[in-house]
């Protein structure tokens, strides 16, 4: 389909992450439930826990300031959906660290190397909400 002229930025933009089915309930948020699945999970440790309340909160500032500060603004539009992808796109990286810490909880096999992978995988969960959280952060002030 061809674009009107002054709209041809869109067929530049990066592919959008969908979330999965796994995310689209109970909230309409999928930060939000990917928030709940983490917070279920028995195996994460507080600071995990504490990383999460991060990650939401700086979701929440993000949401906030681009509806006050960024839509309607008067900024250019390519620039606006760019920016408007980054929650979604934070959201998905830490899905994928959640993913792989879930399945080095569901793994067998010698209990050094069970540990050493579920040690490594929730120390990269960590890390992605971290990231996320500061991403969300440095996004506002540009």
């Amino acid at each position: 389909m061809s674009m009107p002229p002054g709209w041809e930025w869109l067929d530049e933009m990066p592919d959008e992450w969908h979330p999965p089915e796994e995310l689209k309930k109970p909230s309409n948020a999928a930060e939000i439930n990917l928030a709940i699945q983490i917070l279920s999970c028995d195996s994460v440790s507080l600071e995990i826990r504490a990383l999460v309340g991060r990650f939401i909160t700086e979701q929440s500032h993000f949401t906030s300031w681009f509806l006050k500060e960024v839509k309607g603004s008067g900024r250019d539009l390519s620039k606006i959906a760019l920016i408007s992808r980054s929650p979604l796109e934070q959201t998905r990286l830490v899905f994928d660290a959640w993913k792989k810490f879930q399945q080095c909880l569901s793994a067998t096999g010698r209990d050094e190397d069970l540990f050493s992978k579920i040690s490594a995988s929730k120390n990269n969960l960590a890390g992605a909400l971290n990231d996320a959280a500061d991403a969300l952060a440095e996004s506002r002030r540009k």
